[in-house]
């Protein structure tokens, strides 16, 4: 039974701070400089769920030591000072056994131990881990869901029904879910089974949902049986720290507020560049942007002459009650945010001492600030610097930092003034045949004089960036600065590469070249390692067909097929020739045999439209295309059957039962006659017209935890037929194999049998690529 409204009603929205990235935990110091901002900021409950606390997932049956508890009852009473719900949270799902007493009694040892710190709120995750059931709990419970329902409702009760109890399924996103949301029994058996005062945990369409709306939220309420609290992935930059995340929060329709219990914010790593991320959320959380009003009222006046769209989202400040606007929110969050820059802070993490810069760069009236200390050590060549220096030791501005956000914006989008920049880079560079001289020619070219005019912008908009970054680097808050400057620094680095790119081609073009090929300095070329081996992939060669990799904690490499690749592809088509399962015992000594049917063929015509899924050990699935299936169906009777006939000794004269030399173990020769004779059978001119590719995925059981690995994989092909211009794919699945199409529904592809007349034992499924 779900919840009632009534008791729904009484409870306080959740709005807070996941701690749960991957990567180095934040320090004792910032959480509590934490629990301040959420209180300021009128946030209320923080998870405490680092995936790199090691007894907090991968050795969760530890017990703390004395220091370590310590640490975490000062946190807890810290957040009780600051009105925040301290949330405790486990991971035990990577090799807990469900149905082992020790198991579930250590357990409880570790949440009891906790428990007696005064931490009062808990949460058990089981995200990111295998979807079943080991051996041991395979006769204990029907499916990893009743299991995991088992254990969470049975920790629940032993805590004696705590007021805010936290479940984060496996199956924590739309993409995550099988076959789909609205099919999958796990979320099914979780609305079912999980003790309905539990709140549950989930992202939204994606591990990093680009928008979230109200009718998908709608729809997972009602298959769970209780509203859900979203952790929110959107500025959670461990997946990739190249990136920094400073934009607003956004995607996300206020309205749904009322639909949801609550919504926690899994930032960056990086602690001191999540106030923009938290600011924005509360202010999302109450709909308006008018409750955080500006530590300084002169700052805010500032931003005048900030437009976006045509809109100056910055002219005056948000009337009382006001409705969220993401961009104005950006701009308040900024302007709270800036004299959080000018605090002196220690770079260990310490409190920040009582020194704060006011704006102009006029120290308080009882303290020097650090950036005037700065200023004043260089103030024997004062009279000496030009103007364009002078404004180098400017404090920041609104506008300044609010550049920077554009810089660093959200996973899918830049910030207005950054998309600007970019795109006016890249008509530039694809435009440099503008700049050709034309014999005879008297005049200059319109063209060439809107080239000319786009690159003094381009420049003037560079020169004006690294005049912000050389006074962001002045910041005396030094623990803030250190964390982002790696970020900052590598993209005024990259712009000034841009720049004298575009400069030499065409403002003041110098004798020597700056980038002729040979040696370089090692700036010019970054990444090392790394990049080179990225440069190998389709995205790093301006195909973006494999973007967007969702792999959680293991890694798995997505890449085109090569020639060596063979035999571990045809040891994957072994592993999954009998209906996805391993055939090594029926194959016996024709080890090859599965991938000569599966695959053979396409390796040999189409292998520049292989690609395969490669882990820590080794190739584990791919995936082949045939561009055009009946130039593959011809191919496979008139040259690959004869060839296949002669490997394996077959003539056409071959009877049932016939003698083999070297017999395999389980199936006859007839079976490996029909097996070769019917692979591919006659498919319909509708069929090919509608969908013309031919593909075969194998991917071995066990080995591929993530479904966004495949979902990726699929996402691969679509694209590369797509760009040859295909508008859908099919394969063939034999009748009885039930497991294989189980698996291609997965996949995303349908039924089409109806549209093939006489394919008895056969079933079409098939992928448009126009949806």
């Amino acid at each position: 039974m779900s919840e009632s409204g009534a008791e729904q009603a009484t409870k306080r929205f959740i709005c807070g701070v996941c701690e749960g990235f991957y990567g180095k935990p934040w320090t004792l110091e910032q959480r509590q400089e934490l629990f301040c901002r959420m209180q300021r900021f009128g946030m209320n409950t923080y998870l405490y769920a680092p995936k790199d606390d090691y007894k907090h997932r991968l050795y969760w049956r530890e017990l703390y030591n004395q220091d370590e508890m310590d640490e975490l009852k000062t946190l807890i009473e810290s957040a009780k000072q600051r009105n925040v719900d301290f949330v405790y949270a486990l991971s035990p799902g990577l090799d807990i056994v469900y149905s082992n007493s020790d198991d579930v009694n250590m357990l409880k040892m570790k949440l009891d131990q906790v428990k007696n710190l005064g931490c009062v709120h808990f949460a058990l995750l089981f995200d990111d881990i295998e979807d079943e059931l080991s051996n041991e709990d395979s006769n204990s419970y029907f499916s990893i869901a009743h299991a995991q329902c088992s254990l969470t409702n049975d920790m629940y009760h032993y805590l004696g029904k705590p007021e805010l109890f936290l479940f984060c399924p496996t199956e924590y996103c739309t993409s995550r879910t099988v076959p789909d949301m609205a099919k999958s029994l796990y979320l099914q058996t979780i609305g079912g089974k999980l003790d309905p005062k539990i709140d549950f945990l989930w992202t939204g369409p994606r591990v990093v949902s680009r928008q979230i709306t109200v009718e998908s939220i709608k729809e997972v309420t009602e298959i769970v049986k209780r509203p859900v609290t979203i952790w929110d992935n959107l500025h959670a930059n461990d997946y990739d720290q190249t990136r920094l995340y400073l934009g607003p929060y956004d995607g996300r329709p206020t309205e749904l507020v009322g639909q949801l219990r609550g919504v926690l914010t899994n930032p960056n790593c990086e602690f001191e560049a999540n106030f923009i991320a938290m600011h924005t959320l509360a202010q999302w959380s109450i709909n308006s942007s008018s409750k955080f009003p500006a530590s300084h009222d002169d700052n805010y006046m500032e931003t005048e002459g900030f437009e976006d769209d045509g809109e100056d989202v910055a002219a005056e400040k948000p009337e009382k009650g006001s409705k969220y606007c993401p961009k104005k929110a950006l701009v308040m969050a900024v302007t709270d945010w800036l004299p959080e820059l000018y605090k002196m802070k220690k770079l260990s993490g310490g409190k920040p001492a009582d020194l704060e810069t006011q704006r102009g760069g006029k120290p308080d009236a009882n303290h020097e600030s650090a950036s005037s200390s700065q200023m004043a050590a260089a103030a024997s060549g004062e009279n000496s610097r030009s103007p364009e220096s002078k404004r180098r030791f400017d404090p920041l501005s609104v506008m300044d930092v609010v550049l920077l956000c554009d810089l660093f914006y959200l996973p899918y989008e830049h910030g207005p003034q950054a998309s600007q920049l970019l795109q006016s880079a890249r008509w530039l560079v694809s435009n440099f045949k503008l700049l050709a001289d034309h014999p005879g020619r008297r005049f200059v070219s319109r063209g060439r004089i809107e080239w000319y005019d786009k690159a003094i912008h381009f420049h003037d908009c560079y020169a004006n960036l690294s005049i912000v970054v050389d006074r962001f680097v002045n910041i005396p808050n030094r623990e803030l600065l250190y964390e982002m400057y790696s970020y900052i620094n590598d993209m005024r680095s990259n712009l000034a590469l841009v720049n004298s790119y575009i400069k030499w081609h065409g403002i003041d073009k110098p004798e020597k070249e700056p980038f002729k090929t040979g040696e370089q300095e090692p700036w010019v070329h970054r990444g090392g390692l790394l990049a080179e081996f990225r440069r190998l992939l389709p995205i790093e060669r301006g195909n973006d067909s494999g973007k967007s990799f969702d792999l959680g904690p293991q890694s798995y490499i997505i890449r085109l097929y090569l020639s060596t690749d063979k035999d571990e592809v045809y040891s994957v088509c072994t592993k999954t020739f009998d209906d996805r399962m391993d055939a090594s015992d029926i194959l016996g000594g024709y080890p090859q045999l599965a991938g000569d049917l599966v695959v053979g063929a396409l390796l040999k015509s189409y292998a520049q439209h292989c690609f395969v899924i490669e882990d820590e050990m080794g190739l584990c699935g791919f995936a082949a295309v045939a561009p055009s299936a009946s130039d593959y169906y011809r191919l496979f009777g008139d040259e690959w059957m004869p060839e296949l006939r002669k490997k394996y000794k077959l003539t056409t004269d071959t009877k049932a039962g016939a003698a083999m030399d070297e017999p395999i173990h389980r199936l006859t020769l007839e079976d490996v006659t029909k097996r070769i004779d019917s692979t591919l059978p006659s498919v319909a001119e509708e069929i090919l017209s509608r969908y013309p590719g031919f593909v075969q995925v194998c991917i071995v059981p066990g080995r591929v935890f993530s479904r966004s690995v495949t979902q990726n994989l699929m996402r691969t092909l679509s694209k590369v037929l797509g760009a040859s211009g295909l508008t859908g794919f099919h394969t063939l699945i034999p009748i009885d194999s039930h497991a294989e199409l189980e698996f291609y529904y997965s996949l995303g592809l349908t039924d089409v049998t109806e549209s093939c007349a006489g394919l008895e034992n056969w079933i079409v499924l098939a992928k448009s690529l126009d949806a």
